[in-house]
């Protein structure tokens, strides 16, 4: 993920959990919003298979 992404991201990602200090992954973030009821699973499901992908081609 770019990261200018990343901390955009982590910044709307923050808003919406009211956390004043988020230092961890994306992953983690995407499920606590699930948690709160602002993602679906399917909606889940899919930042979590965009985000495999996008590690994966990094890699090569």
């Amino acid at each position: 993920m770019n990261k200018g992404v990343e901390i955009q991201v982590k910044q709307m990602i923050q808003v919406l959990l009211g956390s004043e200090n988020v230092n961890v992954d994306v992953i983690y973030m995407l499920e606590e919003l699930r948690k709160q009821g602002l993602l679906n699973e399917v909606e889940l499901q899919s930042f979590q298979k965009n985000l495999q992908l996008k590690k994966g081609i990094a890699s090569c």
